[in-house]
């Protein structure tokens, strides 16, 4: 109905020309003119009017059509680009959901509650209960605000794996001797304290004893011989701003 319509002016250009040519062809002739001869007798007026007439539908068809095309083309570009996003998408691979939990890790636990690295924020706040102090602060090993819950004796601070992604345990740090290892070990007890729970099998830096297990740190501070920091945390978690599990 549409096409119909666009054209209807052309139709109605060529059923003029038609009228103009008929009318020529039979206006009788004037008086005194042979019988047998026809003359044509044109209204130079009318013609003028028909013609800015069948100017003005030929004008407009073709702008109706020029805005068909205009809108083909415009209807194509779009398919041709949502064509193309969906091989985009289709050949990326796809992750995984992120599952960066680390039960087989050094494990905190605070009153019978395990805090496992890696792990769910949300779930482990219900069962630690109501925290002491709580901040927000920009990460600088992340995009992204840090929160950071303050109970009894230590901290815990968390991060996103992703945009979007709900926020997890990324550390655990002691403020005071009231936290305790899982082995024992708290602040203030000695270096030999320390060996005699984990061995000598640590990374020594300056002041410090880091201990690995299955993607996980315990690391000690120790001065003069005695413990004064303890922490734990996920290792290499971060690259680009983006939680790695």
């Amino acid at each position: 109905m549409m096409r119909d319509k666009k054209y209807a002016p052309l139709k109605r250009m060529f059923a003029m020309m038609l009228i103009i040519c008929a009318a020529s062809a039979c206006a009788p002739g004037p008086a005194g003119s042979d019988a047998g001869e026809a003359m044509v007798v044109i209204d130079e007026q009318a013609i003028v009017d028909v013609i800015e007439a069948v100017a003005d539908d030929v004008e407009t068809s073709a702008k109706m059509l020029n805005d068909d095309e205009l809108q083909t083309l415009d209807d194509a570009s779009t398919n041709d680009d949502e064509t193309s996003a969906k091989v985009l998408n289709d050949n990326e691979p796809q992750k995984p959901p992120l599952d960066i939990s680390k039960p087989d890790g050094f494990i905190f636990t605070y009153n019978g509650t395990p805090v496992v690295l890696g792990g769910l924020i949300a779930p482990l706040l219900t069962e630690l209960g109501p925290e002491r102090d709580y901040y927000e602060y920009a990460s600088c090993a992340f995009d992204g605000d840090a929160k950071l819950y303050a109970y009894d004796g230590f901290e815990l601070s968390t991060y996103a794996p992703g945009p979007g992604e709900a926020d997890r345990v990324y550390s655990v740090t002691f403020t005071d001797d009231n936290a305790v290892t899982a082995e024992g070990v708290r602040i203030g007890m000695g270096y030999a304290g320390m060996t005699a729970a984990y061995g000598t099998d640590y990374e020594e830096i300056p002041g410090s004893y880091i201990y690995e297990r299955s993607g996980t740190i315990l690391a000690f501070t120790v001065e003069n011989k005695v413990i004064t920091a303890v922490t734990y945390y996920v290792r290499d978690i971060y690259d680009n701003g983006q939680a790695q599990p």
